[in-house]
């Protein structure tokens, strides 16, 4: 491997890295700080674990700001993972409250209820099934993802795959469901997207986004004696069914399989939350626009706790910037499924796994024995912007060391300094971030001036680090079709960022995660169309760039060639692609992204 030559190596990270076996030795340079006798301790990897008494979050709650400004600086990794959880719950409020959990559950009650009632009208008086039949075989409703892991969000969308028996085919529920589910109560914004790897039905619910996915079954295992997570665990029985409801339940499998293979369930979602508040902060969490999705970071969270089962959270944080920033992306990230004793395992040899992530920039392998790459959507640029922000996260976690291996540094030691933005210091300067403030310009605590926590979920702030925008506007003079056609062209940017990538002028590249509206961008401009979404994409040139005029026409008219294969209605559904300088923009969107 160390000959190997790779089409993905040019990327904005240098330095070396390590993968399945290499990187666990990653960090043997760093020494330990000396501990108290009395403390027990073990070594994994490079890591000292210290044993400290358990101590609950909500003690930050009732501090002054003395003491917080105390707790910069941690004596031991639990009181520091149980700030980092204070942070997550009460300054940037990623978990729900009881109130909402009730509504989420409420709505799924409801929904199965209207998905039932469907399915027995229709396969009584289309599918002319006897009632008492119809009735036995009722549909199941069975949620996946990050809802069925329980690390959503308060705004996440839910995941959700309805399976049927199999006299109700796909073209029955993405037509004559669609049209039922529509004329509901509390039902609003129904789209199809039928030619996606895996078809679903977007529509909200009760003020719940949801996705659905269709799968159908035998009939006869359709009861209430037998569980259908208990059948996909059966190879024999999951391979009997169609690819669309393989493709559909693969979701399910990844899910279960990722829950049972980390050694401390509990201690994956609280992690896996913080690295989405992270990604999310940072603008790189999305699969449509070509970054990586939930499914993607749960697996490369999962990859770290079960290599090192035994840290305590602050420490897993840490590895997990470490080991991904110096990852070597030929390799693919995967995780191990099934028991010892079992048969259920990746082989990476197989032709069919091979094919899974051959092509691609940024292979990480779901959770299953028919694996696919859950990252397939990133391209060359956005690949080097998620690079970068592991890089930077690497740098911040390098001053804001985990406790178990801090060390006081005499003055005269330089750090690597970490790679800041132009909205790092605004942040800072502001005063958007008090708590943040007080820690840092404490003077009560000896040792060296640290960074805190907060300073690695600072959001990124868009419009402040580019000068030049490309901006997308969707445009209908319907809503009824505005959401698909919007949909269509949201999936598609990333072939306009490919486009722009050739440009020899162009030195980076990023999109926005996204959509404006129109009072967020101000727009006059079409005021001809009732309904208007904006996407924007930072452009900066290298020095020939800046100093003449750069001609992107070409990729603009391949790329909307491109979307004319697409357009629901010509009438109707239109794209206008313009660009900006930053001083055309408002200043208030300027300020707030």
């Amino acid at each position: 491997m160390a000959d190997k030559k790779h089409h993905r190596q040019k990327t904005m990270v240098t330095g070396g890295g390590g993968n399945n076996q290499s990187y666990q030795n990653n960090n043997s340079s760093n020494q330990q700080q000396p501990f108290n006798q009395q403390q027990q301790s073990s070594n994994i990897g490079n890591f000292t674990k210290k044993s400290y008494p358990k101590k609950n979050y909500s003690q930050f709650k009732n501090q002054d700001q003395n003491q917080i400004k105390q707790n910069s600086v941690f004596d031991d990794p639990f009181e520091e993972s149980s700030y980092l959880k204070f942070l997550m719950s009460e300054r940037y409020h990623i978990y729900e409250d009881i109130a909402a959990k009730e509504r989420r559950y409420e709505a799924l009650q409801k929904l199965k209820e209207i998905i039932n009632q469907w399915q027995i009208d229709h396969a009584v008086n289309v599918r002319k099934i006897n009632q008492q039949e119809a009735q036995k075989r009722q549909s199941c409703l069975l949620p996946f993802g990050s809802y069925e892991m329980g690390v959503h969000f308060p705004d996440t969308d839910m995941d959700l795959i309805c399976v049927f028996p199999q006299y109700i085919l796909q073209e029955d529920f993405f037509n004559t469901f669609k049209t039922f589910i529509t004329s509901q109560k509390d039902v609003e914004n129904v789209i199809d997207v039928v030619d996606a790897r895996v078809p679903i039905l977007k529509l909200k619910f009760m003020g719940n986004q949801i996705d659905l996915l269709y799968a159908c079954i035998d009939p006869k295992l359709l009861n209430e004696q037998v569980k259908i997570q208990k059948i996909i665990k059966d190879e024999q029985v999951f391979n009997k069914l169609n690819q669309v409801s393989q493709n559909s339940l693969n979701g399910l499998k990844a899910t279960q399989n990722l829950i049972k293979s980390v050694p401390n369930p509990r201690k994956f979602k609280i992690f896996l939350r913080c690295i989405k508040l992270w990604a999310q902060r940072r603008g790189i969490y999305s699969n449509t626009f070509g970054y990586l999705g939930g499914i993607s970071y749960a697996i490369l969270v999962a990859k770290i706790c079960q290599d090192h089962p035994d840290l305590e959270l602050v420490d897993l944080v840490h590895k997990f910037f470490e080991v991904y920033s110096e990852w070597k992306w030929f390799d693919p990230v995967f995780i191990k499924i099934g028991k010892k004793k079992d048969n259920t395992k990746l082989d990476l040899n197989k032709l069919q796994v091979l094919d899974a992530y051959s092509q691609d920039i940024m292979p990480i392998l779901t959770p299953n024995t028919n694996p696919k790459n859950s990252a397939y959507r990133v391209c060359q640029l956005t690949f080097d912007t998620i690079c970068s922000e592991l890089y930077r996260g690497k740098q911040i976690l390098k001053q804001l060391a985990p406790s178990t291996l801090k060390v006081i540094k005499q003055p005269d030691e330089q750090e690597e300094s970490i790679p800041q933005t132009q909205t790092d210091n605004q942040e800072e300067i502001k005063g958007g971030d008090l708590l943040q403030q007080q820690i840092l310009t404490t003077s009560t605590i000896s040792l060296p001036k640290k960074i805190c926590w907060t300073k690695l979920f600072q959001r990124f702030r868009f419009f402040g680090n580019y000068n030049h925008f490309i901006r997308v506007d969707v445009l209908s003079t319907d809503e009824s079709g505005h959401l698909k056609w919007q949909g269509y062209v949201e999936s598609q940017l990333r072939r306009l960022i490919q486009l722009f990538q050739d440009v020899e002028q162009i030195q980076g590249l990023r999109i926005y995660p996204r959509a404006l509206s129109r009072d967020e961008t101000r727009d006059t401009m079409n005021d001809q169309f009732k309904c208007c979404d904006s996407y924007f994409i930072g452009i900066k040139f290298n020095e020939t760039g800046s100093q003449a005029s750069v001609n992107l026409r070409e990729q603009v008219i391949n790329f909307c060639n491109f979307l004319e294969i697409g357009r629901v209605t010509k009438q109707i559904n239109n794209v206008r692609i313009l660009h900006f300088k930053k001083s055309e923009l408002p200043e208030e969107l300027i300020e707030k992204y």
